[in-house]
């Protein structure tokens, strides 16, 4: 109980007493008794509301009682600290993030504990930026890395939980400190990076209650200096730019001389915030500027990404083909000469899991790093995505849709499904029209089984007219899905045998002899891998569990 407590319930404590001496004192009931009884009764309240109100000057509590910095450094974090839990809570749930982080594993239990960390590493970078580098728990400024930590592990968190840590918590706090510093993530704002790969919306929202934290703590000390100014105003500039090259470098990531925290096990001592120790964070839109990568470069990154995918030898020359065109063209113009109409639109096809989707990725990244997507996002749907169940509601869906994919690609899978009834010409129709509307800004590329393709191609004359670039993505051969096999599993720090090699490989030739069309070519390859990892768990269960036996995937292992 706080000293003020005790205070309180002492006087309630002494008014009780003279009460019922006043009336029980041989059960004489005088005026004069009646009287005091009612002064003690009228006075009780109102000394209790001036004990709870009693402020000095400053309108802090009485300086016999004062809250300690930490203290008030907890209520003023906490609702940005819950914020912050609430979206790791919501995010983890949801299909793009664990379909984006699957690497990591499986469950929501998982992806939530490494959103955990990826927050900590915004969160410490944060705070170095703003002058106030995290060494210890001791320093009153770092309660809000260590509320956010405790209380996304732990329901129903007190005040006195993180004002007053357990040994225990302490290391716990000191662990996931340590995982936040070795994530070793290039970027300020390492989880922003990620959710505009993913979802530019999910990427705004955090951005908005990371700068909420940030406001908070450049207020910690009831004091804005200059630096935390100029600080606060670039992060604004982050929150809504789309531009993520142009991300200032991870300050954990630069400063390689970082050092574990060191957790002291006494009690925490008020201590003056301290300022200037970290680097300086006024040049915010200098480290902006030096760390964006000139667009050459990022060509040459996704050139890199489309030059390793296997096999895919005729689709690789289609895209360095409008690569170089957009760039001729785009040379042209810069010296006053005339440029030809280039159209940006695609149809893909080919049978499932032979690259499509992997493709219209690297493509919507180089007409980005060419300028001419400013986002360069893909929005992946199908008929489900368009088509609506009511008529008058396609129409609405479609344009979401369409409005989700603005500055970026639109790709549509089985893009033939809606041909099958009027909802589909619906949706076809609406697209034609935005296609035109906001040709600047949207780039359609359809995907799906070649011959349906085709017969859909003839549906609708504007369709035509508006997508004369076909790519058909082949059919892997045997060698290109052992390839494959072999990739997923050196990713996966996995390796495999020589025999495993042969067996596989005959496999996927036989398998080749009699497959359909509907055969999933590299989803296949990866369905099986995964099922091979699941064989090869179940029998080491009951074995020596080295090094060597964890990587190597055998024959026995093969799911087929």
């Amino acid at each position: 109980m706080r000293p003020r407590q005790v205070k309180n319930s002492a006087f309630v404590g002494i008014w009780c007493v003279l009460f019922l001496l006043l009336h029980l004192r041989l059960h004489i009931s005088t005026p004069v008794s009646i009287i005091l009884s009612g002064i003690i009764s009228s006075a009780l309240p109102c000394t209790l509301y001036y004990l709870h109100h009693k402020k000095d000057k400053d309108g802090i509590m009485s300086k016999d009682d004062p809250m300690s910095p930490a203290e008030m450094a907890f209520e003023r974090y906490n609702y940005s600290i819950k914020h912050l839990n609430d979206l790791i809570n919501e995010y983890s749930s949801t299909l793009k993030i664990r379909e984006y982080f699957s690497n990591l594993g499986n469950t929501r239990e998982q992806i939530q504990n490494h959103l955990r960390i990826l927050v900590c590493h915004d969160l410490l970078n944060v705070s170095a930026a703003l002058g106030h580098p995290y060494n210890s728990m001791e320093c009153f400024e770092a309660v809000g890395i260590w509320h956010f930590l405790l209380t996304s592990k732990i329901d129903g968190v007190t005040r006195e939980d993180v004002v007053n840590p357990t040994s225990k918590a302490k290391r716990m706090f000191e662990d996931d400190v340590e995982k936040a510093i070795k994530l070793n993530e290039p970027d300020l704002i390492a989880f922003g990076t990620h959710l505009q790969k993913i979802d530019v919306n999910m990427r705004k929202n955090y951005m908005l209650h990371l700068y909420e934290y940030a406001s908070v703590l450049a207020n910690i000390d009831k004091k804005l200096t200059p630096e935390e100014i100029s600080f606060l105003n670039s992060f604004k500039l982050l929150q809504v730019s789309s531009k993520i090259d142009n991300m200032p470098q991870s300050i954990l990531h630069k400063e390689s001389s970082t050092k574990k925290p060191e957790i002291d096990s006494r009690k925490p001592e008020v201590q003056k915030p301290f300022r200037g120790s970290g680097p300086k964070h006024g040049n915010m839109q200098n480290a902006k500027a030096t760390t964006a990568s000139s667009p050459q470069t990022q060509s040459e990154g996704s050139q890199k990404q489309l030059e390793s995918l296997i096999g895919l030898a005729n689709v690789k020359n289609e895209i360095k083909s409008v690569k170089n065109l957009i760039s001729v063209q785009q040379a042209r113009v810069a010296k006053g000469l005339q440029s030809v109409p280039v159209s940006y639109h695609y149809v893909f096809t080919g049978n499932p899991g032979t690259g499509k989707t992997t493709v219209a990725r690297i493509l919507a990244d180089i007409y980005k790093e060419l300028g001419v997507l400013e986002k360069g996002h893909l929005v992946e749907c199908d008929r489900a995505g368009l088509v609506a169940g009511y008529v008058g509601q396609t129409a609405i869906q479609t344009n979401k849709k369409i409005d989700e994919a603005l500055d970026g690609v639109l790709f549509i899978d089985e893009a033939y499904a809606l041909a099958s009834d009027d909802f589909g010409k619906e949706a076809i129709n609406t697209l034609l029209k935005r296609m035109e509307d906001d040709r600047k800004r949207l780039v359609v590329i359809l995907a799906g089984y070649t011959n349906e393709m085709q017969k859909f191609m003839e549906t609708n004359p504007g369709l035509q007219s508006r997508f004369n670039h076909y790519i058909d993505f082949p059919d892997y051969s045997a060698s290109e899905l052992l390839d494959i096999f072999a990739r997923l599993a050196a990713k996966q720090d996995y390796t495999i045998s020589e025999e495993l090699k042969t067996k596989l490989s005959s496999h996927l030739q036989t398998l080749l002899q009699s497959k359909n069309e509907n055969f999933g070519n590299a989803r296949y390859v990866r369905n099986l891998f995964e099922k091979s990892i699941i064989k090869q768990a179940n029998r080491l269960a009951t074995k020596n569990l080295s090094e060597e036996n964890l990587t190597l995937l055998t024959t026995d292992d093969l799911a087929i």
